[in-house]
């Protein structure tokens, strides 16, 4: 049972005197005085000089990973996806066509696209009383040649950018500079730009 009464706080009805704590801290940090406290756990490591201070968690790996690239003078690459849509119903709408990924083949029934677009277009089955399977792949364009590199070669093309500084200029394959002095991909795909000094 309680007893509220105005500008008091809420307390229960116990026998005796009631022994209230003005130290707002934690039951587990009142056992030493407000000025031995620590600022940051105990089973963290001090900061090296310079270093920002971690209070709550150590540094995220990405983010050092990324800072370790930027020291070597290597850009770091973002991993792009894109989808392989195949829905149960047909004919797919008329601006599919135009969002797909060009240089990459699709069929009547299933195309590639981007994850914006894939997830519309299965939004749109769904609609329809369809249904959509998608698997992802991840995909990156060689910088040399505009040549659509999907699954493992697009890895392989992502971990031979960061091998070194002057990685974005290697070959991404044998046919690599006929590709580069045909401009094929790059006339599948007008909106691809090639290195300046390789392009010329």
């Amino acid at each position: 049972m309680r007893v509220r009464r105005p500008g008091f706080l809420l307390l229960p009805l116990v026998k005796g005197p009631v022994k209230v704590s003005s130290d707002s801290r934690p039951a587990r940090l009142r056992t030493a005085p407000m000025d031995l406290q620590p600022l940051y756990h105990s089973s963290d490591m001090d900061p090296a000089p310079g270093a920002p201070m971690y209070r709550n968690r150590k540094p995220r790996w990405r983010a050092a990973r990324r800072q370790a690239l930027k020291a070597q003078g290597i850009t770091p690459c973002l991993r792009n996806w894109v989808w392989n849509v195949r829905p149960s119903i047909a004919p797919l709408p008329d601006w599919v066509a135009g969002a797909a990924v060009k240089g990459l083949g699709s069929l009547e029934d299933q195309v590639w696209l981007w994850p914006v677009d894939a997830r519309r277009l299965m939004k749109w089955v769904k609609a329809h009383g369809g249904r959509s399977w998608a698997v992802r792949a991840e995909f990156r364009r060689c910088e040399m040649c505009g040549r659509p590199l999907i699954g493992v070669e697009a890895e392989a093309r992502r971990r031979q950018i960061e091998s070194g500084p002057a990685g974005r200029a290697l070959n991404c394959g044998p046919e690599c500079d006929r590709d580069r002095a045909s401009r094929l991909w790059v006339k599948l795909a007008p909106s691809v730009v090639l290195r300046r000094e390789e392009a010329a």
